[in-house]
């Protein structure tokens, strides 16, 4: 992986925008010129590129585009026994230490999962992250997630 989106035909039949990882909103404005251009037979200066078949495992790049989709679905089922799940004035939110965190990332409101290994809590959608304060440090979020201590 070169870590570059992968926008482009992947078959004669299918054209992928994926890969954009914190970049979303600039590569998907990117991607809407890029495939406007390949669906009116176009030059662009930006099609090699992006090229999904450049020289690069289709397979893991279909698989890669369908990890945000898993990591999304995770987040709404996401169960450990180090955190409670509740609501607090009609906001769901998760119990963890003695700490009320928003469940929610504040950027697209994606579930959050917990990562246990880091002692973090990510967006799977974005990659958005948070310390086990709820302190943002890592964006595209600007905001943390914590709401209070549990007393």
């Amino acid at each position: 992986n070169d870590y570059i989106p992968y926008i482009g035909y992947i078959n004669d039949n299918f054209i992928l925008a994926t890969g954009f990882n914190t970049w979303g909103m600039t590569n998907s404005i990117l991607s809407g010129k890029i495939i406007k251009d390949l669906i009116n037979n176009n030059y662009n200066e930006y099609i090699d590129l992006f090229n999904p078949r450049r020289n690069l495992d289709n397979i893991k790049i279909i698989t890669d585009s369908f990890s945000t989709i898993k990591g999304y679905y995770q987040g709404l089922t996401n169960k450990n026994s180090l955190l409670k799940y509740d609501k607090l004035d009609g906001e769901d939110v998760i119990i963890y230490n003695d700490k009320i965190l928003k469940r929610k990332c504040p950027h697209a409101k994606c579930n959050l999962l917990y990562n246990e290994v880091e002692d973090t809590f990510d967006c799977p959608c974005h990659g958005s992250r948070f310390d086990s304060n709820g302190k943002c440090f890592n964006g595209p979020s600007n905001y943390d997630i914590t709401i209070k201590k549990n007393n």
